[in-house]
């Protein structure tokens, strides 16, 4: 079902952005973007079920573009 395929994509693009962010230590949404070719929807979108998920925080505030995402250690 198309559920299944944005379910299965969506832990794809937290997979990704979770290795950028570890492998950079910090990353915005405009790093991960460029460095995985996701769109910026694309990266908000996983980087909110990784905040949920209690895997990543959030250095800033939302909506600034100096915002930056790092793994919790």
């Amino acid at each position: 079902s198309t559920l299944d395929r944005s379910s299965a994509a969506s832990d794809v693009y937290k997979r990704q952005l979770y290795k950028k962010i570890s492998a950079q230590g910090s990353a915005t949404v405009r790093d991960l973007s460029a460095g995985t070719g996701l769109s910026d929807n694309q990266v908000r979108y996983a980087l909110q079920a990784l905040l949920k998920e209690g895997l990543i925080v959030m250095k800033g505030r939302q909506g600034v573009r100096s915002t930056a995402y790092e793994i919790v250690r």
